[in-house]
């Protein structure tokens, strides 16, 4: 019998969630450095990508155990935007426009 996350057991341990986090926030970061904010608003693909990794990262963050979760209460932050999908490109496309033209 296996135990919850213990290893080989085909459990994902919360370090695991944490590199998926990790993963998807450096992806998005990389991608925000070569869009313009309207570069970004007008690629559908580029949107859809980003939606769905934000999406990634509010799934793996409730994967975490709750000891992880209430020592880390801003991690929650982010799941009232994937609770409602469209709230996050109003949220995009309302943002005032950065000094360096970047999203």
């Amino acid at each position: 019998m296996c135990l919850p996350r213990q290893l080989g057991c085909g459990a994902v341990l919360p370090l695991d969630h944490l590199r998926h986090i990790l993963a998807e926030a450096e992806y998005l970061g990389g991608q925000v450095k070569r869009l313009s904010r309207e570069q970004f608003l007008k690629d559908e693909t580029a949107k859809r990508a980003f939606a769905r990794s934000i999406e990634v990262i509010g799934e793996a963050v409730k994967q975490l155990p709750d000891d992880i979760r209430t020592k880390y209460p801003k991690a929650e932050g982010g799941r009232a935007l994937i609770k409602r999908p469209n709230a996050l490109q109003s949220r995009l496309a309302e943002a005032p426009r950065l000094n360096s033209g970047r999203i």
